[in-house]
């Protein structure tokens, strides 16, 4: 623009040397024409010039309206990308944080295992610790079960031995009792038989004389053994039912057995 500027300055001042020449002397006709032809020239020139000022102007203009078009659009892109940069900051600093607390945590949770190991490791030896003794244990119980079965078993001989021997000795009270009765009931005839010889002949014929009266052969009913109540003659006939037999010699309350005492029940009696 400031060589357009300068051209037009000289422009204007060639033509006024045209109109007033600098000698003051009057051109002649040739001259005037070379000066208008040179004017015209000029002026042509000027007329260009106009036209590429107009020119330069209005592309000066409209490079200025893109040009503040690029500004704006280039403040408004940098903004953009600011708010972005900032955004992606504001992002990059609270990843930064999440990063951060994620760290955090997973120390604690490292330290948390770390306890955990320790803690498994210690009831691993505690289990193992107990196993053993557990095991030890379980080896003397088995012992002291092997100990108890051979007691058991021994018991359960000596038991069935007992109870053999038991038997054997129920079976020889049973004949001995047997033997008793028979003994007893030898020695009541006996003393019967004694007793018809020992009678002084009667006056009158024994087919006339009265029959002699029978002692009654009754259970004593106050008599008990082993100094209860309750073993009566009925508790020794109870037994005599169920098959226990309660009708021994060893069953005494003191003077008389229950063979004795209860004659009927232990069938005594001869009638």
């Amino acid at each position: 623009m400031e060589a357009v500027e300068v051209r037009l300055r000289d422009c204007v001042s060639h033509a006024k040397r045209l109109l007033e020449p600098e000698d003051g002397a009057p051109l002649t006709p040739g001259g005037r024409r070379r000066e208008l032809t040179r004017f015209f020239l000029l002026a042509m020139v000027f007329v260009s010039l106009l036209g590429n000022v107009a020119y330069a102007l209005h592309h000066s203009h409209e490079v200025g309206a893109i040009k503040t078009q690029c500004d704006q659009k280039t403040q408004k892109q940098r903004w953009e990308a600011e708010t972005r940069w900032a955004a992606q900051a504001r992002d990059h600093a609270r990843v930064n944080q999440e990063h951060a607390a994620l760290l955090a945590q997973h120390s604690k949770l490292q330290e948390k295992h770390s306890i955990v190991k320790r803690n498994h490791k210690a009831l691993v030896d505690n289990h193992a610790s107990e196993a053993s003794v557990l095991n030890s244990t379980l080896e003397d119980l088995r012992g002291d079960n092997l100990g108890l079965q051979r007691a058991a078993e021994l018991s359960r001989q000596r038991e069935q031995a007992a109870e053999a021997a038991a038997a054997r000795a129920i079976r020889d009270a049973e004949e001995v009792r047997k033997e008793v009765v028979d003994l007893r009931a030898a020695l009541d005839k006996l003393r019967g038989d004694a007793a018809e010889q020992a009678k002084p002949p009667a006056a009158e014929s024994s087919a006339d004389a009265p029959p002699a009266p029978v002692a009654p052969c009754e259970d004593d009913a106050t008599w008990y053994y082993s100094g209860k109540e309750a073993k009566t003659c009925a508790y020794v006939a109870a037994g005599e039912e169920k098959g226990d037999h309660r009708c021994k010699a060893t069953n005494t309350d003191g003077a008389r057995s229950a063979l004795e005492a209860c004659p009927r029940t232990c069938g005594r009696c001869s009638i």
